[in-house]
């Protein structure tokens, strides 16, 4: 969100052409139709855990490539499509590992809390999303951003960069590496909840 909040100041100020943006925007959208179909693909073979921790790491990985040359074009480009496909594959994932979520509750207390896991998330997301879209707001004041001028100073590249590449690897690190040692619901684990749930019933 942080990225998305700051991708027009990126492409005006720093590319020179906010045409840019639409192009890659397409890009963007059309390999996440291929990451959408291939992540439940790849997810029920190996598991979700390490297919979504994989597509995290692929998107950080590929940002990460766009620093050794900020306006390159071609870079933008690869990292798109990358960002793209493992985008595609977080989206459905992220859903399913909700479900298990609501699964892990019941196993454990024997209810259903699909409303409260939901509302829960949906709460997290509405948070992450309007901290996402004010934090460059703060970061180019602060660097200097001036409002209604087409002349900006230099200073504010380093904070529209900072937004755009450098805060999002590292926060998206920090959630990978949270997820990755501390979720617990690896595809043994889940298959486990569902047989003695399933057991439960037939009682």
């Amino acid at each position: 969100n942080i990225a998305g909040g700051a991708g027009a100041y990126f492409y005006t100020y720093i590319m020179g052409d906010m045409t840019l943006m639409s192009g890659v925007s397409l890009v963007s959208m059309t390999t996440a139709l291929v990451g959408i179909f291939l992540g439940p693909i790849l997810a029920n073979r190996f598991g979700k855990k390490p297919i979504f921790v994989m597509a995290i790491v692929v998107s950080i990985l590929f940002s990460a490539l766009r620093l050794i040359d900020v306006r390159s074009m071609l870079l933008i480009y690869i990292s798109t499509v990358a960002g793209g496909v493992a985008g595609g594959c977080i989206a459905p994932l992220t859903t399913s590992i909700q479900a298990d979520n609501t699964t892990y509750v019941q196993y454990k207390t024997g209810k259903r809390a699909e409303a409260a896991i939901a509302s829960l998330t949906s709460f997290i997301t509405k948070v992450a999303q309007g901290l996402g879209g004010a934090i460059p707001g703060y970061v180019l004041a602060a660097t200097g951003f001036v409002t209604g001028s087409v002349a900006q100073p230099e200073s504010i590249n380093t904070g529209i960069i900072l937004c755009v590449l450098i805060l999002p690897i590292i926060l998206t690190s920090a959630g990978v590496i949270l997820f990755g040692t501390q979720y617990t619901l690896d595809k043994k684990a889940v298959e486990e909840m569902h047989t003695a749930i399933a057991a439960r019933s037939n009682k």
